[in-house]
């Protein structure tokens, strides 16, 4: 097992996963939809004359959710132990907010949506389903092993390894269920196919956000017991590492940190775990982040802030 000294310069595997079934971003492809002329109705005339074919799907109940202490980042009123999970915890809740206004304005817009905005939906899907993608692995490839090495005798711990496998297996389906899903775009009809994405989706986001509340119940008290406080400077520095390293580093890095909204927090996790070169590219990372991902769809999505200027 890699030591905990060797964790801020990893990058690749980092021996084998706590769980079966890796979420490789390797085997994730942009979930592009046929091209089509963009204005073409998702229901034509004649299905929506159809009640059964076209019928809206009932708006969905938003689970309650908010943003995790920070723990130490910025001087937050949090212990250390969930800085570790609130940084890529938050970066996902971030987008699932993101997500719920989209599905949102996909129901109250069910009748007038077109190609054109399937087209954008699933690029954006594509954004924040290679995120998660990455997540998982740094679970798999930094998280768990630091965990299985610093606490091999926690019982907590290994129960919340044999409680959580079938759990997050089934979550894991429902992820793969919304890519696939999405590609169904390109071999039937489209009327036939948003019903089950809208269904799809709203089945995935309550199992994803359940999934990480579950390990912020869990693992801080284990982490306290069993870890050191150098241990939160390692371990954010090697999945900063993982995501330069990977699929869509400068997106990568900027989902991780753009539910910062306080400057001075932002600016403690950039000086911690990005190179000069880096820190000092941010500003253009974000700024082209925002015209691609957070305004695709200007509609649905709410306008972001000018991010701040990193030091």
């Amino acid at each position: 097992m890699r030591s905990i000294d060797s964790l801020a310069g990893a990058s690749g595997s980092l021996g084998p996963a706590c769980f079966s079934g890796s979420t490789s971003e390797a085997g994730l492809r942009r979930r592009m939809v046929k091209r089509v002329e963009p204005s073409t109705p998702v229901f034509s005339a004649e299905v929506r004359a159809n009640t059964l074919m076209s019928r809206r799907p009932e708006a969905y109940v938003l689970p309650r959710f908010a943003m995790v202490d920070s723990g130490g980042v910025g001087g937050g009123s949090g212990a250390w132990e969930q800085e570790i999970l609130a940084v890529p915890h938050n970066a996902i809740r971030q987008e699932v907010m993101s997500l719920y206004t989209i599905l949102g304005a996909l129901q109250r817009q069910w009748f007038t949506l077109s190609m054109g905005d399937i087209a954008t939906f699933a690029e954006w899907w594509s954004v924040f389903e290679l995120f998660l993608a990455q997540f998982f692995e740094v679970e798999d490839q930094v998280l768990f092993p630091w965990l299985t090495e610093s606490a091999p005798t926690s019982r907590p711990l290994h129960r919340y390894f044999k409680q959580v496998r079938y759990t997050k297996e089934k979550m894991l389906g429902m992820y793969y269920d919304v890519g696939q899903t999405f590609e169904l775009f390109n071999t039937r009809a489209p009327s036939e196919v948003l019903g089950k994405l809208y269904q799809a989706l709203i089945a995935f986001l309550p199992a994803l956000l359940s999934y990480l509340e579950t390990q912020e119940a869990v693992l801080p008290p284990i982490i306290r017991e069993h870890c050191e406080v150098v241990d939160r400077l390692l371990v954010n520095r090697a999945m900063a590492n993982f995501w330069l390293r990977a699929a869509a580093p400068r997106d990568g890095i900027v989902m991780l940190t753009r539910w910062m909204s306080d400057e001075s927090l932002l600016q403690r996790w950039l000086v911690d775990n990005l190179s000069p070169r880096a820190r000092s590219s941010y500003r253009k990372w974000r700024k082209r982040f925002e015209e691609r991902h957070v305004a695709t769809l200007p509609g649905a999505l709410p306008p972001s802030s000018t991010p701040p200027r990193p030091s």
